[in-house]
């Protein structure tokens, strides 16, 4: 009877603490990663980009100043919505989740040595390389679906019925 009752709880205890020695190798691989500072650089790169675009809208010079405050604004938003103490437990599970122990262990140890610490260091420059490629390759494709917008919005509305119609 006794050794049923202790296996029963070994069974019981060894997922938790499974569970939380995944959690601690998501954190190791979150602080490995630098992953707080690449999510501020994210916030800079997402800035840049919705600054640019506006400045592609060609707005009067009246509404530049509500839309430089709407920026702001929005921008602030954003900053509350992706901070990193609110992402960072987020991410721990994403990542405990997906990973087993053993992958987060050897993740882990490739970011902490001299090669992954070299990735890790490179990687924010690369992704601003590759989404300025990127923004300027969607960049014709949004004017010509600004372009078309516009068009759709000069168009008469079609004419609507006078009454209901009965089948």
């Amino acid at each position: 009877m006794f050794c049923r009752a202790s296996l029963l709880l070994i069974a019981l205890i060894l997922p938790a603490a499974s569970q939380d020695r995944k959690a601690a190798l998501a954190e190791q691989l979150l602080t490995a990663t630098k992953a707080d500072r690449m999510a501020d650089q994210m916030l800079q790169q997402i800035s840049g980009v919705m600054q640019r675009q506006m400045e592609q809208q060609h707005l009067p010079p009246a509404l530049k100043p509500k839309m430089d405050q709407m920026m702001q604004e929005m921008m602030s938003e954003l900053r509350a919505m992706l901070d990193w103490k609110t992402l960072k437990g987020d991410y721990a599970k994403i990542y405990s989740d997906n990973f087993s122990e053993q992958e987060l262990q050897a993740i882990v140890d490739f970011y902490k040595s001299p090669a992954g610490q070299v990735y890790v260091d490179k990687i924010p420059a690369i992704m601003a390389q590759a989404m300025q490629q990127q923004e300027q390759r969607i960049g014709p494709l949004i004017a010509h679906l600004q372009e078309r917008i516009r068009k759709l919005a000069d168009e008469p509305p079609p004419p609507q019925p006078n009454g209901p119609t009965t089948p």
